[in-house]
């Protein structure tokens, strides 16, 4: 358990850098387009970072148009967020391993796809438990 815990956390700073190195290469704030979530006006405190990182492709918010600022975040969100700020190629060919992984099949490649591909890149791992292995995809994660 702790070897998951330090890849975990090694992922996890190598994802931010990831980020921070794909904000500095980004055109000032104010001569970016936005994306215009309406639930983080300009007054909120990451509201650069959530445009920037939308800008980037990196994330999308949800499909009513909001970005839900305060939601957690779970672990096959964040591994889709890393694997798009690292450009980590994803395919139908990465099969997830896990029981609990929602299987969307051909033309979606979220979540399964993008778990398999973390798995595959050696970013993230999942549990072993007497049914098989699990990832645990809508556990929230911490910043810890």
């Amino acid at each position: 358990m702790k070897m998951k815990c330090v890849r975990f956390v090694g992922f996890f700073a190598l994802a931010l850098a990831a980020l921070a190195g794909a904000l500095l290469l980004q055109p000032a704030p104010a001569q970016a387009q936005t994306a215009g979530f309406p639930d983080v006006p300009a007054s909120h405190p990451f509201h650069v970072q959530i445009e920037t990182m939308s800008q980037l492709g990196v994330v999308n918010g949800y499909l009513d148009g909001t970005f839900r600022p305060d939601t957690p975040v779970t672990r096959q969100q964040f591994v889709k967020m890393a694997l798009e700020a690292m450009r980590i190629a994803v395919s139908e060919a990465d099969v997830s391993p896990f029981l609990d992984v929602q299987r969307m099949g051909p033309g979606t490649l979220y979540p399964d796809n993008y778990v398999a591909a973390a798995v595959r890149e050696g970013i993230v791992s999942g549990y072993n438990t007497v049914g098989g292995p699990v990832f645990k995809p809508d556990a929230s994660i911490t910043v810890a």
